[in-house]
């Protein structure tokens, strides 16, 4: 039910001197001016509800434009005459005539109309025209127009100018949801309902795209399972989670990023008249972080995929990530392997299926390493159920993992592992190695390979892979699994490629490493870090030792430089350099005394004792959270990317290139018989659009609901690009 202007100020002035709510609120949630409310509330106070219903605006007097004239001008207007016209041959303003004809579709050429116009029909026109003159037998006039409009038959006039359906007016009508805002700004709406408004070149369309993908991970099911719903409001729990996904899919990485598009053409896409803006979008992921069911959540999107592709999870890549942080708290510090420094950074854990596509991630405590995230993060899975009962799981990760006392645990387990060996291991001769040739996945991989054992001091011998590359260089790996071809395992690690390639990906399109929150936690203030007051002291001793190495190296050159016809004897040479000899001897005496300082004094400390409880920790639960979402927009585009591979030929090297692309093209909106209709306009090429039809036919087969609503998607391309037509099959069921 939509209200009158007149009914949203006297509720305006209502609540407003009531207490209820404040004047800027009012303003605000009522769509009404502020001088407007003034006025109205002084009119209420002194004449109460009928001097405010009783004020009129405007003329006083009666309207010129009658219901008969508003007929003929519309007629006029089909007809092919302009305004303008039109008021002069009626006799009234420009401006009552244009708001006569309001809403009304523009005419057609006027050339055209005018061929096409009959004799008869230009007759008409003109008996019209002059009956406007006597206007006192207006009755006599407008009884004869309506006879005639009854008269005329199908292939008359309007068989040639077609009345045009006031789609925009519609459109407008449907996406007015001034009364949802009202109650939702008084807390009465859970959320809006998705309601989807036809429309012709709206932007970013192609982002709809994502939908299907994104479906059938589960995402959605999973975040109402878990989060349940928000607090009252316009924007609710699905409106804001699809709001993120569209935004990182149309490569929004921050909402900030917001404010740089149209909050009505986002909208749009959620089937509501605009899209949330940032502080509202920031507020609504707050408030899901404060939920604390970002871990949980983790879990069920993983168990999830497990269960949906059990074959994926058989082995699994392991790797940390550090995220420097470069603001201005005090942040403990973490190693980054990329910029080689000690930084304040935060360590993410992530866990990738055989296929290379995240699974699971997990933040690690500060300046933890694999060697101890990586048991932890292995029972976590098992007691989550996350790996199927019974499944021997191999662990891929790198060398940031070895430690025989981790692989004896991950065997003990009932697990198995492949790594390559750090440290320094014999270099074998060449004619120690072997060609091996086999093909797995669909490749066809060859090596120069040497099987053999190692014991690595933990009371249990494991086998040794040694590949040799083209130039000499030789690699050990070190696994667990004795049954594997070595041809295989010198591919599965090697494939670990794929999660460094999302690491960079990911955070090259999705800002993996972007502060998504700017809120801090306390840290844990018995959390024990390296003694500062050490850190402190082994500055100092390196810098006296380097003194003491200074002075040393400068009585060496003196000696090498000493006269012996001036002194002989080497007390001699200690009493001429005797000043310096003090120096030294002072300097020693430092470092001693720096050193027997720093052996009384613990090597960790609690962090409350280290740094006053000043240090904190980033928030975790909001960067969770968005993780999972970069994590399911991921695996979506990588499932259309694998789509796309049969019909684009070069998808490997530029099939991202063309989702990114479609996913920002502009389209044409239906809706109806149950189907959300979405008419994308062509790519760049014609061997594009091609492929992203066949897309959108394979797409079309999943038969798949918007989430929200009941409505069935239904995807195809624009056959027509300006006056040609593309040779291309049209889309199947749309």
């Amino acid at each position: 039910m939509t209200h009158s202007k007149l009914d949203r100020r006297i509720l305006g002035a209502n609540l407003v001197l009531a207490g209820l709510t404040t004047t800027v609120e009012a303003v605000r949630g009522l769509g009404i001016n502020r001088d407007t409310l003034y006025r109205d509330r002084k009119r209420l106070l002194e004449g109460g509800l009928p001097a405010l219903a009783s004020v009129r605006h405007g003329p006083k007097g009666p309207s010129k434009a009658t219901p008969d004239l508003q007929a003929r001008a519309r007629r006029y207007f089909r007809g092919g005459l302009s305004k303008r016209e039109i008021a002069r041959k009626l006799g009234l303003g420009d401006g009552t005539v244009r708001r006569m004809l309001k809403g009304e579709s523009g005419p057609e050429p006027k050339p055209v109309q005018q061929t096409l116009l009959s004799e008869q029909d230009e007759s008409m026109l003109e008996i019209e025209e002059e009956a406007v003159v006597p206007a006192d037998n207006m009755d006599v006039v407008g009884e004869r127009a309506d006879i005639r409009e009854r008269n005329r038959s199908s292939e008359d006039l309007s068989a040639f100018v077609p009345s045009v359906p006031h789609r925009e007016e519609t459109a407008k009508r449907d996406l007015d949801r001034t009364d949802d805002r009202v109650m939702a700004r008084f807390g009465l709406l859970d959320e809006a309902e998705v309601r989807f408004v036809s429309g012709d070149n709206l932007r970013f369309l192609g982002a709809l795209l994502i939908l299907p993908a994104l479906v059938a991970t589960g995402f959605f099911r999973g975040v109402e399972e878990i989060y349940g719903k928000l607090k009252n409001g316009f924007y609710g729990l699905r409106h804001t989670v699809m709001t993120v996904a569209l935004m990182l899919v149309l490569r929004l990485k921050r909402a900030e990023h917001l404010s740089g598009v149209s909050p009505t053409a986002l909208g749009r896409l959620l089937g509501l008249d605009r899209a949330p803006e940032v502080k509202t979008l920031r507020r609504r992921l707050g408030e899901i972080a404060r939920q604390k069911k970002a871990d949980e959540f983790m879990r069920w999107f993983a168990r999830h995929l497990a269960e949906a592709d059990p074959e994926a999870v058989g082995l699994l890549y392991v790797d940390g990530h550090t995220r420097v942080y470069y603001g201005k708290r005090k942040v403990s510090k973490a190693y980054s392997t990329r910029k080689r420094l000690a930084l304040p950074a935060v360590t993410d854990f992530w866990v990738n299926d055989m296929n290379g596509q995240p699974i699971f991630v997990v933040t690690g405590e500060v300046s933890q390493s694999l060697t101890r995230q990586l048991l932890p993060i292995i029972e976590e899975m098992e007691q989550e159920k996350i790996l199927p009962d019974g499944t021997r799981v191999i662990f891929v990760f790198d060398r940031g993992g070895w430690s025989p006392a981790l692989f004896k645990a991950i065997v003990n387990a009932g697990h198995d592992f492949i790594t390559y060996r750090k440290g320094k291991y014999p270099r074998y001769c060449v004619s120690d190695f072997a060609e091996r040739t086999i093909e797995i996945d669909g490749r066809e991989v060859s090596y120069m390979l040497r099987d053999g054992v190692v014991r690595l001091g933990v009371g249990m011998q494991f086998r040794q892979v040694v590949r040799r590359e083209e130039d000499g260089h030789q690699i050990a790996i070190v696994t667990s699994r004795k049954d594997l071809d070595n041809a295989e395992v010198v591919f599965r690690i090697g494939e670990r490629w794929r999660q460094e390639n999302y690491f960079k990906y990911a955070g090259e399109e999705f800002a993996l490493d972007a502060l998504d929150s700017y809120e801090v936690e306390p840290d844990d203030p018995e959390r024990s870090v390296p003694n500062p007051e050490r850190k402190s002291l082994d500055k100092k001793i390196r810098a006296l030792r380097k003194e003491v190495t200074n002075l040393e190296a400068e009585l060496g050159r003196a000696a090498d430089a000493n006269k012996e016809g001036c002194r002989p004897t080497v007390r001699g040479f200690k009493i001429a350099h005797g000043k310096r000899r003090q120096e030294l001897a002072k300097v020693r005496e430092d470092v001693d005394r720096l050193v027997a300082r720093r052996k009384k004094l613990p090597r960790r400390v609690p962090i409350a004792e280290a740094f006053e409880n000043e240090a904190v920790v980033l928030e975790v639960e909001h960067k969770h959270f968005m993780n999972a979402v970069k994590m399911a927009v991921y695996r979506a585009e990588t499932s259309l990317l694998r789509m796309l591979e049969p019909h684009y030929s070069r998808n490997e090297d530029e099939g991202r290139a063309l989702l990114r692309e479609a996913f920002r093209s502009s389209g044409n909106l239906q809706v109806g018989d149950g189907k959300l209709r979405v008419t994308l306009d062509p790519m760049s090429a014609p061997r594009r659009t091609r492929a992203i039809a066949a897309l959108c036919d394979q797409l079309n087969a999943a038969n798949v609901r918007v989430p929200g609503t009941t409505l069935r998607l239904k995807f195809g391309v624009s056959r027509k690009t300006g006056v040609s037509e593309l040779a291309m099959a049209p889309c199947q069921e749309f």
